[in-house]
């Protein structure tokens, strides 16, 4: 396993660690990094060459761009979940406002 300090970059060997530690020193920055923060490489290189469905890899210009794609589908929902809100909050307007002049009528007729 390839693996990378994330503070200087520099490529770590990881021989030295011994099991019942997790915590390595980098030899370069001498920063105190634990394992399961340190970047697998090979890991990293085969996502970026096959990403999941969900995200896509672009490059341009020597850098690499990463993203997530937002589905259709997710907009779609939000819409009709935001329709459908917007529908009941009308319709029950309309129903306290009938519901309250109703009031108001029968107070002025009743006398109070």
């Amino acid at each position: 396993m390839k693996t990378i300090c994330p503070k200087c970059k520099a490529q770590l060997i990881l021989n030295t660690v011994s099991d019942y530690e997790d915590t390595h020193t980098c030899k370069k920055c001498y920063g105190n990094l634990y394992l399961p923060d340190l970047l697998d490489i090979e890991k990293a290189e085969k996502m970026l060459l096959n990403p999941p469905n969900w995200s896509w890899v672009k490059s341009k210009n020597g850098q690499l761009f990463i993203g997530v794609r937002a589905s259709e589908r997710l907009f779609r929902i939000m819409f009709a979940i935001l329709f459908l809100f917007g529908l009941i909050v009308l319709f029950l307007l309309a129903f306290l406002f009938d519901l309250y002049h109703k009031r108001i009528f029968d107070i002025i007729l009743m006398g109070g």
